[in-house]
C-alpha cells in the first residue's frame, strides 16, 4: 500500500521513482464512449471526463483512464484495492485544477505532444497532460519550467 499511495503521489507530483514490490496487475476499464469517440482523443473532453470521474469518486477508473500507459507499466503488478484511500485526499485538489484548467489555454510543448496548464498558486506545479497515440493522459502536476 506505501508503494502505490508513492506512485500515485509521484504521478501527481512529478518524480520519477520506481516501484518495488509486486503483487496483483493494475486493472483497466474504458471511458465512456460518447458518438463512438473517446472523450480522451480531445484535450477539453479529456479534461471534462477526468474532473467527471474525480467527482463521481471513480478513482479506479481514473488511474485506468488518465494514468499514461508507461506509468501504468510502472505500476504493474501493484494493488488498487486502497486506491479509494489514496486518491481521495488528492481528488479536491486534482478537481481544482482541472477546473481551472478548463478556462485556461495550455501552453504547447514537443510539438503539441504535452499540453501545460499554467497554476497560478503559489506552489509552482503545472497541470500537464501527455498525449499518447492519439489519447490525452494526465502526465502529473510538475514544477514550471525556468524562465
Amino acid at each position: 500500500m506505501r508503494i502505490f499511495l508513492a506512485l500515485l503521489l509521484c504521478i501527481f507530483l512529478g518524480c520519477n521513482s520506481q516501484p518495488t514490490d509486486r503483487q496483483e496487475p493494475v486493472v483497466g476499464s474504458k471511458p465512456a464512449i460518447a458518438n463512438g469517440k473517446d472523450p480522451r482523443e480531445e484535450l477539453d473532453t479529456a479534461i471534462a471526463e477526468a474532473r467527471r470521474q474525480l467527482e463521481s469518486k471513480e478513482y479506479e477508473k481514473f488511474v485506468a483512464d488518465f494514468v499514461s500507459p508507461a506509468e501504468k507499466y510502472k505500476m504493474s503488478g501493484l494493488k488498487i484495492a486502497d486506491i479509494d484511500d489514496v486518491l481521495e485526499p488528492l481528488a479536491d485538489d486534482l478537481i481544482g485544477q482541472l477546473q481551472g484548467s478548463q478556462k485556461m489555454q495550455p501552453v504547447l510543448e514537443d510539438d503539441g505532444m504535452l499540453a501545460r496548464f499554467k497554476n497560478p498558486s503559489s506552489d509552482g506545479r503545472d497541470l500537464v497532460f501527455e498525449k499518447t497515440g492519439n489519447l490525452w493522459y494526465i502526465q502529473g502536476a510538475t514544477p514550471a519550467p525556468a524562465d
